[in-house]
């Protein structure tokens, strides 16, 4: 049988020597013969007429052989077999050559089908990215646990024309914030990061100083010592957009602020005590002060420094308002960050 199904393909093979090479000539092949043996690896096939279509790339033949091509746009192209114990690799260097790659942190992920994922990655090179991971509930091969929310990947991905979704290939696990314990806490801070790179930024627009700030802060993230991070976050996410107000000068007469600040939701900066409005809240010199040291020193600085929840707590108000009104909706995580003991 697996001579039969190498014939089908219209490749020669010989077992004993490393490497063997053939071409392609047709877009589709006839399997019709081959259909008992015949299993596709990770993605469901067609059949139309007597030709068996997948938009898999990867199909099994037999038990032993996995030859990895597409069937769609490799006319005439130049094949290479690759020799394996017990496995027989036929690659195609210009399809995976289409592949792209880039670093990645795993934002969302939602059930799709049976067994596909559709999962929302920020990517490095080309900023949010939505894709579909095929038979991702069971290929552990491709995935594992390397779709798991606010996993640091290098995920390989194609684009297709025509099509929103793109298609994620593979992903190999660089960092996981499952090899620390994970506790509600943590938790929580981790899904506020996902949730406010996933509403707050663009679709498909690279954005490095966010990737690196994200990354940042997922490495401060651990047990109970989530507020720094979580300062330090949203501080410096409101300054990116570029939603940041003047901390130094009233935004209504211009004059410079003194001992006493004041912010509220219908005003977009801070109030001298003689501006302020009915129900406004008071942002104190110390966080005007601590927000100002943020800006000068990495998150790693603030490390070892011991942060209660009331630390910064008017900031981090002060910042949540800004994000909310320019999103036009609430954050869930920071209703739930409220809550916490």
């Amino acid at each position: 049988m697996v001579c039969a199904a190498l014939s089908a393909l219209g490749c020669s093979y010989d077992f004993q020597s490393a490497t063997k090479s053939s071409t392609l000539q047709s877009r589709s092949i006839t399997l019709v013969p081959l259909l008992d043996s015949l299993a596709v690896y990770g993605e469901s096939y067609k059949v139309v007429g007597e030709i068996i279509q997948s938009r898999s790339r990867c199909v099994i033949l037999e038990p032993h052989i996995r030859f990895l091509a597409a069937f769609g746009g490799m006319t005439g192209r130049d094949l290479k077999w690759e020799f394996e114990p017990y496995v027989l690799t036929l690659a195609c260097a210009d399809r995976v050559a289409m592949l792209k790659q880039s670093e990645a942190i795993v934002l969302r992920t939602y059930p799709m089908r049976e067994a596909d994922l559709l999962v929302t990655l920020f990517t490095r090179a080309e900023g949010k990215v939505k894709g579909v991971a095929k038979a991702a509930k069971k290929s552990r091969r491709r995935f594992g646990g390397a779709l798991e929310p606010l996993t640091h990947v290098r995920v390989y991905y194609e684009d297709r024309e025509r099509q929103e979704l793109t298609r994620l290939d593979s992903c190999d696990v660089l960092e996981s914030p499952l090899s620390r314990e994970v506790d509600y806490a943590r938790a929580l801070g981790l899904g506020h990061v996902a949730e406010l790179i996933d509403d707050l930024l663009p679709d498909r627009e690279p954005n490095d100083a966010v990737f690196r700030l994200a990354l940042a802060t997922l490495g401060q993230l651990g047990g109970n010592a989530i507020w720094m991070p979580l300062t330090y976050f949203d501080l410096w996410m409101v300054r990116l957009a570029g939603f940041l107000p003047d901390l130094a000068h009233c935004v209504v007469c211009g004059n410079e602020l003194g001992d006493k600040a004041y912010f509220h939701p219908l005003v977009d900066g801070l109030m001298c005590s003689d501006d302020r409005r009915l129900a406004s809240t008071e942002l104190s010199v110390e966080s005007r002060a601590l927000a100002d040291v943020m800006f000068r020193a990495p998150i790693e600085n603030f490390a070892g420094a011991e942060w209660p929840r009331q630390r910064g707590a008017d900031l981090r108000r002060f910042l949540t308002q800004i994000l909310e009104r320019h999103m036009e909706k609430k954050l869930v995580t920071v209703t739930m960050l409220d809550k916490l003991d």
